[in-house]
């Protein structure tokens, strides 16, 4: 609950572009038992999910693995 109330959605983003990232499903635990909006969790999470794809696609393009 401190990290939410201290760092607020960062956590949340960065979390979620690191790929097959463990730290994430407890952490939508956690943002669940401190009662965080959904909506503005779910938006968070899309966020990170687009960040994360992006860079991955990115990447790909970048060193040609297609």
């Amino acid at each position: 609950e401190e990290m939410f109330d201290r760092y607020g959605p960062i956590p949340i983003v960065l979390l979620g572009v690191i790929p097959a990232s463990p730290v994430f499903d407890p952490l939508t635990f956690v943002a669940g038992l401190v009662k965080m909006d959904v909506r503005k969790f779910a938006m968070y999470s899309f966020i990170s999910r687009i960040l994360h794809f992006g860079l991955l696609a990115a990447g790909v393009l970048a060193f040609k693995l297609i």
